[in-house]
């Protein structure tokens, strides 16, 4: 539904920009209620998952802002009504 009503409006890697932050963001909230399953560095304040999921949402991040630095020059994502004649 919200994909439908915005796609006219969305550059292209927006979508999958968005989906990496949401995703990675909330497996970095999810990983503080995890047990731990083995010893990865003594002492750290953050865990594997943790780490692997900071370089995903950074990712996301740079897409999101990038599609809207290039005001004007990137043509939004295809039309998805066809005008029949």
């Amino acid at each position: 539904m919200i994909y439908r009503k915005f796609v006219k409006e969305w550059k292209h890697g927006t979508f999958l920009g968005w989906f990496l932050i949401v995703l990675f963001g909330f497996r970095f909230l999810i990983e503080y209620t995890k047990t731990e399953q083995a010893e990865f560095i003594w002492n750290a304040p953050i865990t594997m998952g943790q780490l692997l999921s900071i370089p995903f949402v950074i990712f996301g991040i740079v897409l999101v802002i990038r599609q809207y630095w290039k005001k004007g020059k990137t043509e939004p994502v295809a039309n998805t009504t066809k005008d029949k004649k």
